[in-house]
């Protein structure tokens, strides 16, 4: 749990250090918010977050101390508390937060490629397929995260037995 809110008060302080910036034009900043419309980041977004989420809490709660129906009643909450900041707009907000930052990290003529291509059909069929993609891909990445973080914790405790070895010489 403690995790979970790690994760989003990480990726919320990210979000919101973005802001307007003088590097990036008028123009810019336009073509970055027709990408995030085209891109229809808020439908394509919220099923893959919710499942991540969903994933990470089955996690939470698998380790978690407790019996099932307090874990029960704290992933429900969790659940619940995500829905309610979907629906009180925190995803718009952060498809508006990211639009600085794409303006900045692609100049004018990418970024016309870029609207150009989500706006065209090809790309509006891409985008539709967006929603089972991302549910199915963070399913995936959910289930390969014990797998990483046992490797992450094996590795990180080898390279800590090092440099105590290296400090003890």
């Amino acid at each position: 749990m403690k995790r979970i809110v790690a994760a989003v008060a990480a990726f919320s302080i990210v979000l919101g250090a973005a802001g307007p910036s003088a590097a990036s034009s008028p123009r810019a900043r336009e073509l970055a918010h027709r990408y995030v419309s085209a891109m229809d980041m808020k439908k394509n977004f919220a099923p893959m977050l919710d499942n991540l989420m969903a994933g990470m809490l089955q996690q939470q709660m698998a380790s978690a101390k407790g019996d099932d129906e307090a874990k029960a009643l704290v992933g429900k909450a969790v659940r619940e508390a995500f829905n309610e900041s979907v629906e009180a707009g925190m995803l718009d907000r952060m498809m508006a937060a990211m639009e600085p930052a794409i303006a900045e990290s692609f100049s004018e003529d990418e970024l016309q490629a870029m609207v150009d291509f989500y706006e065209s059909p090809t790309g509006r069929s891409i985008i539709a397929k967006m929603p089972s993609f991302g549910v199915k891909s963070s399913a995936a990445v959910v289930a390969i995260m014990p797998e990483m973080q046992a490797d992450l914790e094996r590795r990180l405790l080898a390279k800590l037995a090092a440099l105590k070895s290296q400090k003890e010489k």
